[in-house]
């Protein structure tokens, strides 16, 4: 009975990913010549990179209250195909009774910034940074603010999340300068 059991439960399972639809996520970024935010984006692609993204799939989606339940967790992974274009696969269980979606991106850099903010947190004998050669603190001190080195997600198209609608595309426009990275 035992074997059963998990014959039955693997039988399932495979079932299912077949039944289900890939889920899709293009990221779209503002560039240098957007009326909005291009000169805050002009070199942000020579230092940034978006490496990974999460959908979370919620219930009492509204955040202004503390207390967000994620029910869904869906892992992206990808490449970028051009300098305002990202294209991700992921993987994850959809939950069919969700109420709202919220996004996380992961970012990273390509060559050495100016890190500010960790200066009074950073710890050399955890991090390594500077061991590794990762961080230059002579280039560092060197280095002034520069404006022109962010991201700006223009916007995210998600397809196979719904289930009902193999149609449906979320589009989620962000213009505002408060989604930069």
């Amino acid at each position: 009975l035992n074997n059963t059991a998990k014959l039955l439960a693997f039988c399932a399972l495979f079932f299912q990913s077949i039944d289900a639809k890939p889920i899709k996520m293009e990221i779209t970024l503002s560039g240098p010549n957007d009326d909005h935010c291009g000169k805050y984006t002009t070199r942000g692609n020579d230092f940034l990179v978006i490496t990974h993204a999460r959908i979370f799939q919620s219930r009492n989606p509204d955040i202004s209250s503390g207390e967000m339940q994620i029910h869904g967790n869906i892992e992206c992974h990808g490449t970028q195909t051009s300098t305002t274009k990202y294209n991700f696969d992921c993987d994850g269980i959809i939950i069919k009774d969700y109420e709202g979606i919220n996004l996380m991106f992961s970012v990273t850099t390509r060559k050495q910034m100016l890190s500010g903010p960790i200066d009074y947190r950073y710890t050399e004998s955890s991090m390594q940074l500077i061991k590794n050669g990762y961080l230059n603190p002579v280039k560092i001190n060197k280095q002034t603010f520069q404006h022109d080195q962010h991201l700006h997600i223009q916007m995210v198209n998600i397809t196979g999340l719904a289930q009902d609608d193999p149609e449906y595309v979320l589009r989620i426009f962000l213009i505002n300068l408060k989604h930069f990275f």
